[in-house]
């Protein structure tokens, strides 16, 4: 395994529901992953499901970035086939989202993209399709930055 991580885990309490937002820092400083759960009980009875998402800290221009995706039950940590992911991006932290790929996860629960980065940064988010039998979810924002 390459660098140590250090995990850490902010617990939020939001109505009913609970969302996590768990953050992995490499002793090496070159990736992130974050993690979210959201509360659908209002809007329907489907299985709540976690998004993570995880890409570099930053690329070298015009390298395009890696960013990995995780969708699994949030009760047990089940990893969920087939789910349908888009990915979104924005240039800026005011810009609106733009959906730049789409993808089904494997058996692992896993989606990967290799898309391009904008200068000086640019954020992405995951977002988990909801379906007849699992909510609809996003992860938490990762920033890539470029070099």
């Amino acid at each position: 395994m390459g660098g140590r991580v250090k995990p850490h885990t902010l617990l939020l309490g939001v109505a009913a529901a609970l969302v996590c937002v768990r953050a992995a820092t490499p002793a090496s400083g070159t990736s992130a992953t974050f993690t979210s759960a959201v509360d659908t009980e209002a809007l329907s009875s489907a299985v709540p499901v976690m998004v993570s998402i995880s890409g570099p800290l930053d690329v070298h221009m015009p390298q395009p970035a890696s960013v990995g995706t995780a969708v699994h039950l949030a009760a047990d940590g089940e990893a969920i086939d087939g789910a349908t992911v888009l990915l979104d991006r924005r240039v800026g932290d005011k810009a609106p989202w733009v959906e730049v790929a789409r993808a089904v996860t494997d058996s692992k629960g896993r989606a990967l993209f290799v898309v391009p980065v904008a200068s000086p940064t640019t954020q992405f988010r995951a977002v988990c399709l909801p379906d007849p039998h699992f909510a609809a979810a996003s992860s938490a924002v990762i920033t890539v930055a470029t070099r």
